[in-house]
């Protein structure tokens, strides 16, 4: 499995263009870190993708980061350039080449360690957050919105994986279904084939016979005396 992120620094939000462009940054916005997070707690490969315009604020969007996910900066970047066709098409070539490659090839023994060590910050994090939580019952209900929200993400997956198993399993039934129809009317053919042949052969047979059978006709001469 494969993910891949568009790091962005403060940027306008065309949809809502009033809003403070830093709100914007992704990493100050919780359900992308938390998107982050499930990925590396199930070991699924990042690949994080910027905007041209941010090709040099890589170090200033890795600094939001929080802690657990600074190391995402050790990971080549892709830029997308939108104004030129060709720079874009180059920059979804690099991608589909960084989804083609083998998953052994990304998690090497040092990034399987970054993982780790990701993971224990977290969880490092989450027990100081909870120490604060029984203080700030909102910072608590915000992280049972999280919860919920991570339940619901992985109640879909299920679902579209369920999905798809049905949809494979509809396939192969058809294909099956295909395979008999063809086989019974190729059966019903060749039988209509072998009568055909047999009819064929009795005729011949019958002509044949007949032609056997039949004598020749003999003519009467008459006779000139009277």
């Amino acid at each position: 499995m494969f993910d891949r992120y568009i790091l962005t620094d403060a940027c306008v939000n065309n949809n809502k263009p009033k809003d403070p462009p830093e709100t914007n940054a992704y990493f100050r916005r919780n359900y992308c870190v938390q998107e982050l997070r499930w990925a590396i707690e199930h070991f699924i490969q990042i690949q994080p993708v910027i905007r041209v315009e941010d090709k040099q604020n890589i170090g200033n969007i890795i600094s939001q980061a929080p802690v657990d996910l600074k190391f995402l900066a050790d990971i080549d970047f892709i830029h997308l350039d939108r104004s030129d066709k060709d720079y874009f098409d180059l920059g979804v070539t690099k991608i589909h080449r960084v989804i083609d490659k083998d998953r052994d090839i990304f998690f090497t023994e040092e990034m399987i360690q970054k993982y780790k060590e990701s993971q224990k910050l977290l969880k490092e994090s989450n027990q100081d957050r909870d120490s604060d939580e029984d203080s700030d019952p909102n910072s608590k209900k915000h992280s049972e919105f999280l919860i919920f929200h991570k339940n619901t993400v992985e109640e879909l997956e299920k679902k579209l994986e369920d999905s798809e198993k049905l949809r494979d399993k509809e396939k192969e039934r058809r294909i099956e279904l295909n395979k008999k129809h063809f086989e019974t009317k190729k059966n019903e053919l060749s039988k209509q084939m072998i009568s055909i042949e047999r009819k064929s052969m009795g005729i011949l047979h019958i002509q044949d016979s007949s032609s056997e059978t039949k004598k020749p006709t003999r003519l009467r001469r008459k006779s000139s005396y009277k």
